[in-house]
């Protein structure tokens, strides 16, 4: 088995909930010998029914009736191809999205309480230095009493420094602190873990958005990549968090999206990908510090529609 179909498979399994319903009623609706009005009406809803959003399946459809007609298309079987290559094409960003990967950068990690981000940072720390990058870590949750114990124990296991304070209150403090060590010390790397905060409490959000200005205050020509993370089993929920978030903070890159692996409604990451042009970077697709991929369109549409 190539590298490509062993990452298949394993995302298939981590999506095998997402995959299994939507590939059961696919199932029972490609029986449908001929392709009408009925086709895509059950089609919609079962795309619908794995939280793809209403907005974007309705694209979808109407995409796939526009390729069945354009290539005389009319055994319902045949167009599975054709929704696979649509959902591909919604999901696909731009050659560079990975660029940073290989040049200095600060990694800036947001996310609501309870999504899974103080892992995915351990995760991405993990990830870059197996791939021979300096990574230092700095932990900015100064609210949740065992943030800092959490991530230093990841740091350790992994075997990279870290920054974070026992006793500030002052996330900005320690992000400064952060800075000033990765330009001393020539880190290729700065992973921020930044607190997780309700995406409607207007204070913490406008902590966010001071913390952002420090970095693009501190920083030159040196790529920032703000990363939101986002658990795959809110479902449409994540559109909204994402909106608010990005009301705080200059931009957001893209998406790690945690937890695929127990989900049966990531089909929101085609929602968020093509409502908020917001790309799913990362999945995490398991509970160990290894099980981290690069999003890739093609894979997961195989994953979803096999």
């Amino acid at each position: 088995m190539s590298n490509s179909e062993s990452l298949i498979s394993k995302i298939k399994e981590s999506l095998r909930k997402t995959t299994n319903n939507f590939a059961y009623d696919l199932k029972n609706i490609l029986e449908i010998s001929n392709i009408d009005d009925e086709f895509y009406d059950e089609l919609e809803e079962a795309l619908i029914m794995c939280d793809v959003g209403i907005e974007t399946s309705s694209e979808i459809i109407n995409d796939l009736k526009s390729t069945n007609r354009d290539n005389n298309i009319t055994n319902s079987n045949k167009c599975k191809d054709s929704l696979r290559q649509i959902i591909a094409s919604l999901m696909t960003s731009t050659d560079d999205l990975y660029d940073y990967e290989n040049n200095k950068c600060i990694i800036f990690v947001m996310g609501i309480n309870g999504v899974g981000k103080t892992t995915s940072v351990a995760k991405l720390a993990n990830y870059f230095k197996n791939n021979n990058k300096k990574v230092l870590l700095a932990c900015l949750d100064t609210y949740r009493a065992a943030a800092a114990s959490q991530l230093k124990k990841h740091a350790d296991n992994i075997g990279i420094p870290i920054i974070y304070s026992e006793n500030s209150n002052d996330p900005g403090s320690i992000l400064f602190d952060a800075i000033s060590s990765y330009k001393a010390k020539d880190y290729d790397i700065l992973l921020c873990d930044v607190s997780g905060r309700i995406h409607n409490n207007d204070n913490l959000m406008r902590e966010l958005s001071k913390l952002n200005k420090i970095i693009d205050n501190n920083i030159e020509n040196i790529h920032i990549e703000r990363l939101l993370v986002c658990d795959a089993m809110s479902g449409q929920n994540a559109i909204i968090q994402a909106k608010e978030f990005l009301k705080y903070t200059n931009d957001i890159n893209g998406v790690f999206l945690t937890k695929v692996d127990g989900s049966s409604k990531a089909g929101m990451a085609i929602s968020i990908k093509n409502t908020l042009n917001i790309p799913i970077k990362y999945l995490g697709i398991g509970e160990k510090l290894e099980d981290i991929t690069r999003f890739d369109a093609i894979d997961f549409a195989n994953a979803m529609i096999e």
